[in-house]
């Protein structure tokens, strides 16, 4: 138990409660209107919300972090080719 509250009680940012904010509200209004479809929409959003997971899962939208700096730079070794004089280039 003690991971599911540490999950819902840490890690607020800014998208989590506009989240939790368009769930409640959408939830508030499918209670109004009595519709079930819409209260599911709802509960989807405040799922997320609560769960801190988006529509790709928890971080699957996030850019990967920037490897760490190895300290030394590897040099690049290539070869020159040249084309034949000879040869018509028929592009």
């Amino acid at each position: 138990m003690n991971t599911l509250q540490n999950i819902v009680l840490t890690d607020w940012h800014l998208m989590r409660i506009v989240r939790l904010g368009i769930g409640m509200a959408i939830g508030f209004n499918a209670w109004q209107q009595g519709s079930g479809m819409v209260g599911l929409l709802a509960g989807l959003l405040i799922l997320q919300a609560l769960s801190n997971t988006g529509c790709c899962g928890s971080g699957g939208c996030a850019v990967p972090a920037k490897p760490a700096d190895r300290g030394t730079e590897n040099d690049i070794i290539y070869t020159e080719i040249q084309t034949d004089p000879n040869h018509e280039n028929k592009f």
